[in-house]
């Protein structure tokens, strides 16, 4: 439990980590975007210079230095979509302007070309009907001709035709009337009736089909009486290969049984020998395996005596981190020792110590982060103020767009000699009031959502033009704005300007305490603009300072760090150790393993040889089986022949029958063809060309007299354009007119190249918004994502900081637990089984017991003997496991020894460790080395060989 508290720990530290190093790389991400977004703002503006649309547009810049300003996702809660609409809107509703223009141009060129041409194709109109009329006469004399040839050739052609038939009278009948007409599709449909009739009388195909039925029934029954007799050629065939096979299958069978005995001989002398040789390979492997665990006792004493004199040279890591056996411990108990967690405590030492510098280095590194954010805060806030004066703020529910009027302080500025104080109380006024930021229009008409001076009558007493003054080149007409400010009136009852109180109708506007003049008048708003300026100039002097010095503090604690990991990466290495042990180990397990192969390789021997025994019993029986089914076949091979002989007679006797019947219906198959060719040739002769002459001369009447009705249609249908191309000459020109009229009464270029130049403009300010927009949102997004892998980052710190409380509070049961001693198995009472364990050789694998008697009390079939409690460790466990700040360093809170594989003194830890137990075979789910050590058993054993 207290290992797997731990990964959970550790896996949460991680986590965090990952998300602390995803916040960071979003933030960068969003001040790049910022950086874009400034770009695109500055080309938006030349833009919008060009072409006079400032109002429309100073919504949109103002929102460019709000985002460009912004350092959280709080600062970038803008609806771009909103604030991009009215300029789209101002450059759509000039786009197709220009497009109205131009089509009206076009059109205009397009009706003086289309009255020119219908007046040209009137008069050709007239001079087509005339020609049209005398046609369609001709046309009905050629028709009347072909009719009467038509019906002569049939008289002569009906009398030779006795197959067809007559034709019917009223078919080739003609009328009296010159305009009646011979119906030839009639005819046509008469003529291939007749056709089929007699076709179908005559039924020629079905002859031929019967005829060509009998005559493949003919031949297939000749083919299957030559198969009759072939097969019972070949039936007479088998019986005599059968009586052969038979002969042979019992001389083989005698052959086969004087082999197989031969092969039962050889079996078992190959057995034999499979044993001796694998006893001689166990022997060697055992000799072998001895040396090398002796090699590895040595090495593990010189390793030991390396790591004390490193030890001793350490700087920057914690001696007292890094517990180590001392020079007198036992060669028997240095085998335990594990380099890997050797290896684990020094990373652990050099994480502690690396938390603690890293800790200084995040400090440091925040400070250098607060400092540049500043730096980078003041610097975006005085490129703003350089480049515009303020403007007063707008409400959230305001869209205003430049052709809807001009805000009253852009239009005016206080009179001259106005006192300071007066003109600060005034402007407050205004302010609180609305009257500030209201639009003056040329008109007087309202603007939905926004507020709109609409006075048209002067008031009595003093007002604002007693105060205010038009500024010069305003943008609106000046005698507008004096009206505008001669309606408001000052002198109200119970108010006092002086005071900075104005009233408007039932409610009284105050100026705030306080509050100084910042928009009505150039210099005003200039004069503002510079003292913003000076006061971030004197603090981004102030913030670079607080930079170098925050730089200068972060260079020495990484350096700190770079030392530390020099001297962890120092240590001694284990790979003579780790060689010799793994060395041992090989041999150890190539004398398991040639154990196993051993016993393995016998029990083959023993299949080998039992399934060569079967397969020569089963051979025995198959002869015998063999022989009886050839002397089955010969009798099958005799009663097969007989059945072919009658077979044959009787497909003979058929195939002479059918032939007489193939050959009566091939007679009178010839005589339905004779009928049906006299038949054709009659068809054939009949006056088509004739038919074909009539149909030719209707279609031609017919095509004369529609295109005689079309050429009068088309003359009253110029007559009728050419009265209409007039009109829309008129029509077109007053629309040019209309089109190329701007709401303030001045005209777009009607020269082709001018109005394209004028569209080429606003198509690029178009892309410049469409541009803002997409950069727009990629702001507000990286620094809503940035806020949020912030959040996650803190989140995933809590979790880690209850992991780690998890982890303290399951090393605390572990501890209890193993307080307790419990004893699972019977005493060992089997005196072979001791005294094998005092000698510290192991038991036989296999080795025979009496009935009923007691197994030893291990998990690895080895005796348990107890041994002294080992030493004290040299350490003073820490009370609690430590927990890691944000860093990449492992986890801390681990157990104290790795019982999974018998190593004492157990590694070094901030867990308190407990005493080793019996080390018991590690099961698939047993912690692993590094983790906190399972309950122990009641007493030690031995160590392993």
């Amino acid at each position: 439990m207290a290992a797997a508290a731990a990964g959970r720990a550790e896996t949460a530290e991680a986590d965090a980590d990952e998300a602390g190093r995803k916040a960071d790389h979003s933030s960068s991400a969003a001040r790049a975007a910022q950086q874009h977004l400034t770009g695109l703002a500055g080309d938006l503006r030349a833009g919008v210079t060009d072409l006079g649309a400032e109002a429309a547009f100073e919504h949109l810049l103002a929102a460019s230095a709000v985002l460009t300003a912004a350092r959280s996702g709080a600062d970038t809660a803008l609806d771009t979509q909103r604030l991009c609409s009215h300029p789209l809107s101002w450059t759509d509703d000039r786009i197709r302007q220009i497009q109205s223009v131009d089509r009206a141009l076009g059109k205009h060129q397009h009706t003086q070309s289309a009255e020119s041409d219908a007046a040209a194709e009137r008069r050709s109109a007239e001079d087509q009907e005339d020609i049209r009329r005398e046609a369609a006469r001709g046309a009905s004399v050629r028709r009347r001709e072909a009719e009467e040839v038509l019906a002569a050739r049939l008289e002569a052609w009906q009398e030779d035709a006795p197959q067809l038939g007559p034709v019917a009278a009223d078919l080739i009948t003609l009328g009296e009337d010159a305009t009646d007409r011979m119906d030839t599709s009639r005819l046509t449909d008469w003529l291939a009736c007749a056709a089929t009739a007699t076709r179908s009388r005559i039924d020629l195909a079905g002859h031929q089909l019967t005829a060509a039925t009998d005559a493949a029934l003919a031949r297939a029954e000749a083919r299957r009486a030559e198969e009759a007799h072939a097969e019972h050629t070949a039936a007479q065939d088998a019986t005599a290969q059968a009586a052969a096979a038979y002969e042979t299958a019992q001389q083989r069978a005698d052959d086969e049984n004087k082999a197989d005995e031969r092969r039962r001989a050889d079996a078992h002398h190959a057995h034999q020998q499979t044993q001796n040789d694998a006893q001689a390979e166990l022997d060697a492997l055992d000799r072998a395996r001895n040396d090398a665990e002796s090699a590895a006792v040595r090495e593990t004493a010189e390793w030991v005596g390396e790591i004390h004199s490193w030890r001793s040279r350490l700087t920057h890591l914690a001696a007292t981190d890094i517990p180590l056996p001392a020079s007198s411990t036992p060669t028997a108990q240095l085998e335990t020792l594990q380099p890997a967690n050797l290896e684990l405590t020094v990373a652990r030492a050099h994480t502690r110590a690396t938390v603690r510098l890293q800790r200084q280095a995040d400090a440091a590194g925040r400070q250098v982060e607060a400092a540049t954010e500043q730096v980078a805060a003041v610097q975006s806030d005085l490129e703003q103020s350089r480049r515009a004066a303020p403007t007063p703020p707008a409400p959230a529910w305001r869209t205003r767009s430049p052709k809807d009027g001009v805000p009253l302080w852009a239009l005016v500025d206080f009179i001259p000699g106005l006192p300071a104080q007066e003109a600060d109380r005034l402007e407050g006024a205004l302010l609180v009031a609305g009257l500030l930021d209201a639009l003056v229009t040329s008109d007087g008409r309202l603007v939905g959502g926004d507020l709109t001076f609409t006075a048209a009558a002067p008031a009595p007493g003093r007002t604002l033009a007693d105060l205010l003054v038009v500024e010069t080149d305003p943008a609106l007409d000046a005698d507008r704005v004096r009206a505008v400010l001669a309606a408001i009136a000052l002198d109200t009852s119970g108010r006092d300007l002086a005071a900075g109180q104005l009233a408007h109708g039932v409610l009284t506007a105050g100026a705030p305490d306080g509050y100084q003049a910042a928009f009505i008048g150039r210099t005003t708003r200039e004069r503002v603009r510079r003292q913003h300026v000076a006061r971030l100039e004197q603090d981004l002097a102030a913030a670079l300072d607080l930079q170098s010095e925050a730089q200068d503090e972060l260079t020495r604690r990484r350096q700190d760090i770079a030392d530390a990991d020099v001297e962890r990466d120092s240590l001694p290495p284990a790979a003579r150790l780790l060689d010799a042990r793994a060395d041992a180990a090989r041999r150890r397990r190539a004398a398991d393993d040639a154990e196993r192969r051993t016993a393995q390789l016998l029990a083959d021997a023993r299949l080998t040889l039992h399934r060569t025994l079967t397969v020569l019993d089963t051979a025995t029986a198959q002869r015998t089986t063999r022989v009886a089914a050839a002397a089955r076949e010969h009798q099958h091979a005799q009663e097969t022949e007989n059945q072919a002989a009658t077979a044959a007679k009787d497909a003979q006797d058929l195939a002479t029958r059918q032939t007489a019947t193939a050959r009566h219906s091939e007679q009178i198959r010839a005589q339905a063809a004779a009928a049906q060719k006299a038949a054709d040739a009659e068809q054939a002769d009949f006056p088509h060309q004739a038919v074909h002459a009539v149909t030719t001369a209707q279609h031609d009447e017919d095509s004369a007299e529609g295109e005689l009705t079309q050429a009068r249609s088309d003359v009253l249908k110029a007559a009728h354009r050419h009265q209409e191309a007039g009109k829309a000459v008129s029509d077109a020109l007053r629309a040019l007119n209309r089109a190329a009229t701007l709401p303030d009464g001045s005209l777009l270029p009607t020269e082709p190249q001018r109005l394209q130049t004028h569209q080429a403009a606003v198509n690029q300010l178009t892309g410049h918004i469409q541009a803002w927009d997409n950069s727009g949102r990629r702001v507000t997004d990286l620094f809503t994502r940035a806020d949020a892998d912030r959040q996650q980052a803190d989140t995933l710190h809590q979790r880690c900081t209850l992991a780690r409380q998890e982890a303290d509070k399951a090393l605390r049961s572990a501890r209890e637990e193993a307080a307790a001693p419990s004893p699972r198995c019977a005493p060992c009472t089997e005196p072979s089984t001791k005294n094998s364990a005092h000698t510290g050789t192991p038991p036989p694998r296999h080795s025979s017991r009496p009935k009923n008697t007691p197994m030893p009390c291990t998990t690895d079939n080895r005796p348990p003997v107890k041994q002294p409690a080992p030493p004290a460790p040299p350490w003073k466990p820490s009370p609690r496991c430590a927990r890691t700040p944000r860093t990449h360093a492992m986890h801390t809170c681990v157990g104290s020894a790795d019982w999974s594989t018998n190593t004492w003194p157990p590694s070094p830890t901030t867990c308190p460790p407990t005493p080793p137990a019996a080390p018991p075979t590690s099961p698939p789910d047993s912690p692993g080395p590094g983790a906190c050590s399972p309950t122990p058993q009641a007493e030690p054993t031995a160590s392993p060989p």
